[in-house]
């Protein structure tokens, strides 16, 4: 073949000539006329040829398409009130209620959810809002005894004496607080290896150890100072003189 000098030559059934280099420019597909599936209404992606997608007018209150793959029709996607879009193949809104939050799940996905609250944290979900705050739960103890939890109220109220024992289990800085409220007064019974530090004075170690009240309206709150084992009191009690054993 002979060598073409002029810039405007016409160069027809030539081989040979590499695309990466003898080309440039753009190229319209209607001048493409070979090719796998190559037309004038379809487009050439990195690794094939594929068709040029269909769109769905969809309503006019659409807010942005979406393409399903392997779909080519683009469809409309359209606002709910009060939702949420969640990450899909096919995108799905979900209503959200008062406080609700998104949150992410394992693996790749996520849903909506409330926050809760434990061990005295209450959470009120409202329209805009979450409020979050702390209030520990109250006993109204009746009989003459229970095992108390952490973070809890106690109210001793028996005309008879009411024992409260100790949790087996505590963390650092947990809290208990007792209060007489009927004229059988309290008495704090301590699990083995544990002990309560009144000021300068300790209860004995283990379950010989105790603190009572002296009179039967008696308060004192106790917090956590060594885990599992150690109890101590904030501030003053509320009495004239507490009992320890």
């Amino acid at each position: 073949m002979a060598k073409a000098n002029a810039l405007n030559t016409d160069l027809s059934n030539c081989t040979g000539l590499p695309l990466s280099t003898g080309v440039s420019g753009d190229i319209a597909i209607a001048n493409i006329a070979s090719g796998n599936n190559a037309s004038s209404s379809t487009f050439h992606a990195p690794n094939s040829w594929v068709l040029a997608p269909n769109v769905d007018p969809g309503l006019q209150y659409s807010l942005a398409y979406y393409a399903s793959i392997p779909t080519t029709t683009l469809s409309p996607l359209t606002s709910v009130p009060n939702s949420i879009m969640l990450r899909s193949s096919t995108p799905t809104w979900v209503v959200m209620l008062d406080g609700q939050i998104p949150i992410a799940t394992s693996g790749d996905g996520w849903s909506v959810g409330n926050i809760t609250g434990s061990n005295g944290v209450y959470v009120v979900n409202g329209a805009n809002s979450i409020e979050i705050g702390y209030s520990p739960a109250f006993n109204d103890v009746t009989g003459t005894s229970e095992t108390m939890s952490d973070i809890n109220v106690y109210l001793a109220n028996n005309a008879s004496l009411v024992t409260l024992t100790l949790p087996a289990s505590s963390s650092l800085g947990d809290f208990i607080k007792i209060v007489g409220t009927n004229t059988g007064g309290w008495k704090i019974a301590q699990n083995s290896g544990q002990t309560i530090r009144i000021g300068s004075t300790s209860s004995t170690v283990g379950v010989g150890g105790s603190v009572s009240s002296a009179n039967p309206t008696d308060s004192i709150e106790l917090i956590c100072l060594l885990q599992n084992a150690e109890w101590g009191t904030v501030g003053e009690p509320g009495s004239s003189g507490l009992i320890v054993v």
